[in-house]
C-alpha cells in the first residue's frame, strides 16, 4: 500500500484550445491506495471569465469506497453561453451553483441547487431579466441498477414552478422509465407582464392556469 501524507499544488493553470482555468490549488490528506485512511481534499480554481469555484470533502479507496465531496461557485457569468446562438444577453446576471455528491456501500447520491439573477432574455429588442431557481436531488444504486430522481423543482420569478420526479430501472440494460411532471398553476396576466410592452400592447388577459401533471 502507498502512503502520502500531504500533496500540494499551487499557482497551476490548464489550458486546451484557448479554454481553460486558472489559479489550481490542490492539497490532497492522508492519501492511501488501499484505504486504509480517509483523505482530505481541497481543490480551488477560476475559469476562463474569473469566476471562483471550490471542491472540497473527503474519499476512500479500497474494498468499499466512499465519497462526499461539494463542488460551489458563488457568483457565474452567463459568458460562456456567447458559442450558442440563444435569446439571451450573455453580459448580464449572474448564477451560483451548489452540487454535493455522496458515495457509501452501492448507492450515490447528487443533489444540486443553482440559482440566477437578472438572466436577460431579448425579445423583439427588449430585455426581460429572469429571477430563479433550480433544485434537485438524485440517487443511483448499484446493486438494484436503479436509478431515480427523487424531486426536481424550477422556479422563476415567483410565476412559474415545475416540478419534476422519475425512476429508471435496469440502468444498464433495458432504462425503463417512469416520470412525473407538474406546475402549481398561475395566473395569466402577471405572466403576461413579463412580456415586452411591444407584444402586450393594449392587451389585458385574465384567468388561471390550473395546476396540472403529465405522467410518462
Amino acid at each position: 500500500e502507498t502512503f502520502i501524507k500531504r500533496l500540494v499544488l499551487e499557482s497551476s493553470a490548464v489550458s486546451v484550445n484557448g479554454r481553460g482555468i486558472t489559479d489550481i490549488s490542490l492539497s490532497i490528506n492522508n492519501f492511501s491506495t488501499k484505504g486504509s485512511t480517509g483523505s482530505g481534499i481541497l481543490l480551488t480554481f477560476n475559469d476562463d471569465y474569473g469566476s471562483p469555484y471550490r471542491l472540497e470533502g473527503s474519499a476512500r479507496l479500497g474494498v468499499n469506497p466512499s465519497l462526499d465531496l461539494s463542488l460551489s461557485a458563488p457568483s457565474l457569468s452567463f459568458m460562456a453561453l456567447r458559442q450558442y446562438k440563444l435569446p439571451l444577453d450573455p453580459q448580464k446576471g449572474k448564477w451560483k451553483l451548489l452540487l454535493k455528491a455522496q458515495m457509501h456501500g452501492d448507492e450515490f447520491k447528487l443533489n444540486g441547487n443553482a440559482a440566477f439573477d437578472k438572466l436577460t432574455m431579448l425579445l423583439k429588442g427588449e430585455d426581460i431579466p429572469l429571477t430563479g431557481g433550480l433544485e434537485f436531488a438524485a440517487a443511483y444504486d448499484a446493486r438494484e441498477d436503479t436509478a431515480t430522481l427523487e424531486s426536481c423543482t424550477l422556479q422563476v420569478d415567483g410565476l412559474i414552478r415545475l416540478k419534476a420526479r422519475g425512476r429508471m430501472e435496469r440502468v444498464r440494460k433495458e432504462r425503463a422509465f417512469t416520470a412525473e411532471v407538474s406546475h402549481d398553476g398561475m395566473e395569466v396576466n402577471r405572466l403576461f407582464a413579463l412580456l415586452p410592452q411591444k407584444l402586450r400592447r393594449d392587451l389585458k388577459p385574465g384567468g388561471t392556469v390550473l395546476p396540472g401533471s403529465i405522467r410518462i
